[in-house]
C-alpha cells in the first residue's frame, strides 16, 4: 500500500509540473547590437527572428532555430525573469512583451564572445 502510496505522489507531482508549462511563440520587434571586429566593438543591427519560449521554472527552454538553450526562470505568473549564462529574458505574461539581452559580452573578453544585443520581443499564448 505504501509503494503505491509514493508512486500516486511522485505522478501527482509530475502532473502539477506539467500544468505549470508555459509555451509562448515570440516575434522580433526590434533587434540590435554589437559586433567585436577585433579592436573595437560596432554597432549591428541584426534580423528579426521568431522562436518559442516554455517557461517552467528552473526547466524553462528557448527554442530557436532548432537550437534548445535551458533558462531558469522565476515562477512569478505575470513578471517572468529569465537568465542563462549572461542572458536575461524579462517577460510579462499579461501585455505578451519582452527583452532577451545577451549584455556581458562587451564586459568580458570579446575574443569569446563577439556579439551583445537587446532584442525586443511580441509574444502570443500557443
Amino acid at each position: 500500500m505504501r509503494i503505491i502510496c509514493v508512486i500516486a505522489l511522485l505522478l501527482s507531482s509530475a502532473l502539477a509540473v506539467a500544468q505549470d508549462r508555459e509555451n509562448w511563440s515570440c516575434q522580433s520587434k526590434d533587434l540590435n547590437g554589437f559586433s567585436w571586429d577585433g579592436s573595437e566593438w560596432t554597432r549591428q543591427a541584426f534580423s528579426n527572428r521568431s522562436w518559442r519560449f516554455t517557461f517552467a521554472g528552473a526547466n524553462s527552454r528557448q527554442s530557436i532555430n532548432g537550437q534548445l538553450v535551458d533558462f531558469n526562470c522565476t515562477t512569478d505568473a505575470v513578471i517572468k525573469q529569465c537568465s542563462y549564462h549572461g542572458v536575461y529574458f524579462i517577460f510579462n505574461a499579461e501585455t505578451g512583451l519582452g527583452a532577451l539581452a545577451d549584455v556581458f559580452g562587451a564586459a568580458l573578453n570579446p575574443d569569446d564572445n563577439r556579439q551583445t544585443f537587446v532584442e525586443l520581443v511580441e509574444c502570443a499564448k500557443s
